[in-house]
């Protein structure tokens, strides 16, 4: 957890727990994307190919990955209320 919350913004320096690096930068990404948070930066990075091929995933399919989140995420905030 400290390696991910620590690398998420300089992954070229990540050399261990790249999994889970990756899947932090991931997430912060999604979040940013939706406007869900804050951040230092609200822009949308770009993210290297190697993240989205550790997790299985292609990066051509970021936008239809945030749609879902949102949609998960909306859902769930209807619950709440």
């Amino acid at each position: 957890m400290a390696a991910a919350i620590l690398y998420h913004h300089s992954l070229e320096q990540v050399t261990a727990h790249k999994e889970i690096v990756a899947a932090v930068t991931l997430a912060n990404n999604i979040a940013k994307a939706m406007e869900v948070g804050k951040s230092t930066s609200g822009l949308v990075e770009f993210l290297p190919h190697w993240i989205y091929s550790l997790l299985g995933l292609d990066a051509q399919h970021f936008e239809y990955i945030v749609t879902q989140a949102k949609n998960k995420y909306l859902e769930f905030a209807n619950l709440l209320t």
